[in-house]
């Protein structure tokens, strides 16, 4: 089956050799009008292979450098989403010297940092528990030797305070 979409470097090689092919016309029909005993058969062949040979030669020079510097990053990109997509949330590593596709890159990335600081699974909540289950301990040890366990007792409010701002953190991000 075939894809309804072309790629990014055929595209942009066929205008380019569509592009040298409209000014080799221009060029004959400038010539043609300035020399005016030139005949159409002969400005065609002339200027057929100017437009083969440039064009050609246009569209595999554009087609390998858009292939190299756009496609294939695309390629892996888009492989790294997929990954993203079925649960790898590791930062894509590839640099290029693309402005945009360093651009796309560095979204990729702060995407990716985003959803494992947001988190889908349930450690807030794990942690939270924890450490409901260490102010239990906590207290109980405070029952036997309150001096000893004052200051268990703190660090375990700041904690629970920091889990609390977390956790509306995550929630003003949803």
């Amino acid at each position: 089956m075939r894809h309804k979409y072309m790629s990014l470097s055929a595209i942009v090689a066929g205008l380019s050799a569509a592009v040298v092919a409209s000014a080799m016309a221009v060029y004959a029909a400038v010539e043609s009008f300035v020399h005016p005993g030139v005949s159409l058969e002969d400005l065609a062949l002339t200027h057929g292979w100017h437009v083969l040979g440039l064009g050609t030669l246009t569209y595999l020079v554009v087609w390998g450098v858009v292939r190299q510097l756009v496609d294939a990053p695309m390629r892996c990109v888009d492989a790294h989403l997929y990954g993203v997509a079925v649960g790898n949330v590791a930062p894509l590593e590839m640099s290029s010297r693309v402005r945009e596709i360093g651009r796309l890159v560095s979204g990729v990335n702060l995407m990716v940092s985003r959803m494992r600081l947001s988190g889908n699974d349930d450690s807030l909540e794990v942690a939270r528990d924890e450490a409901r289950e260490l102010r239990s301990v906590a207290f109980l040890l405070y029952s036997r030797a309150p001096e000893e366990s004052a200051q268990l007792l703190e660090h375990l409010a700041r904690l629970d305070e920091a889990l609390t701002r977390t956790a509306g953190k995550r929630q003003a991000a949803a």
